[in-house]
């Protein structure tokens, strides 16, 4: 069971996001699913197509404004871009998710009710864990100034996948 309340204009952005990482086209038919995990705090939203993942944390409230209201936790897979037409469609400023048992799904909006049936997350891949202690912090330019100045040099042919990609040494300045 899961039960939630958001904010339609908000949720659609952060859906489009998402859905950048998800391929119509997989070898897991799960994959073509958005995952959404409503926990006590936060609602998470994953996308992936097994190459690139995304995972997107929505807090309860951003810049003071309430963002989402969670009544019970819980998690489903939904058809990603289905469910995010049906969400851009939807006439109110809220949108409610709230599901059962067997992943049906209720999403309601103003007048409107639509039923779609999710999958278990529990079947959804593991994202890999990233440890706080590699992580390095970049300012938004600097990271966009060294994907520029690296992006000319990589392959758009998939004959070799291994020049399709950058390869990034980071060291500590001394």
């Amino acid at each position: 069971m899961m039960e939630f309340t958001i904010k339609r204009d908000y949720f659609i952005t952060q859906l489009n996001d998402t859905l950048k990482a998800i391929s119509p086209r997989t070898t897991l038919p799960i994959l073509t699913g958005i995952k959404i995990d409503a926990k006590e705090h936060e609602v998470i939203l994953t996308g992936s197509d097994s190459e690139i993942s995304i995972e997107i944390t929505i807090p309860k409230t951003v810049d003071g404004e309430d963002i989402v209201n969670i009544s019970e936790t819980g998690s489903v897979v939904l058809p990603g871009r289905f469910f995010v037409d049906i969400i851009k469609k939807l006439p109110g400023k809220d949108v409610k998710l709230s599901t059962n048992e067997q992943f049906q799904t209720l999403i309601t909006s103003g007048h409107s009710e639509f039923n779609l049936s999710g999958l278990d997350p529990d079947q959804y891949p593991l994202l890999p864990q990233v440890s706080r202690d590699d992580a390095i912090q970049l300012s938004v330019k600097v990271l966009k100034n060294v994907i520029a100045q690296t992006n000319f040099a990589v392959s758009t042919s998939e004959t070799r996948p291994v020049l399709t990609g950058v390869n990034w040494l980071i060291q500590e300045m001394n």
